[in-house]
Order: C-alpha cells, then structure tokens, then sequence
C-alpha cells in the first residue's frame, strides 16, 4: 500500500482562477470540496472527468453554488450562471442507440 500525500487546492493559496480541470477517478466531489473557497472567490468553469463518478452528484453539487453544468462527453463542463460565457455553450444532444 503506498501513501500518497494530498494538499487541498484552497490551500495552494493561488492569486487567481479561470478554469479548473478535474480527472481523479472517483474523488471528484472531494476535490471540489477542498477547492470550496477558491471556487467561490473566483468562480472557474471546470471541466470534469466523470467515468467513475455520478455526474448526477457532480452537477447537483455543482448547481449548488450557483453552477450551470453541461454534458460533455464522459465530462461535466460547468460554467457559473454570473459568467457571461454561460450563454454560449449549446447542449449537445446525447447520441441515440
């Protein structure tokens, strides 16, 4: 068993913010926990891996702090409803079997 030293990003103590990308196997919401603060001062548009995770925890979680959240393939891509951007992204239809 190795150990394996984690740091929060809150904790990075990082000047600024603009997009945060997210791809821990399953530890997603975890993350976004210890990014709460940042997340909040700078709101990101995140783009998050979801294959191992619930994306339906993810985006309700997401929406939460004030987050419009899109499908994106096997990711979440999530854009604050302040951001202007917001408005410029099309959901894509999912395919059909």
């Amino acid at each position: 068993m190795a150990v394996v030293r984690t740091v929060s990003i809150d904790s990075l103590g990082l000047p600024r913010l603009d997009m945060m990308k997210v791809d821990v196997e399953g530890m997603e919401v975890e993350v976004l926990e210890g990014a709460r603060l940042i997340v909040a001062k700078f709101l990101p548009i995140m783009f998050i891996e979801n294959v191992k995770a619930d994306k339906a925890v993810i985006a309700t979680y997401l929406e939460g702090y004030g987050y419009k959240t899109f499908a994106a393939g096997m990711n979440v891509l999530a854009i604050h409803l302040t951001d202007p951007t917001v408005h410029m992204v099309n959901e894509v239809p999912a395919a059909t079997a």
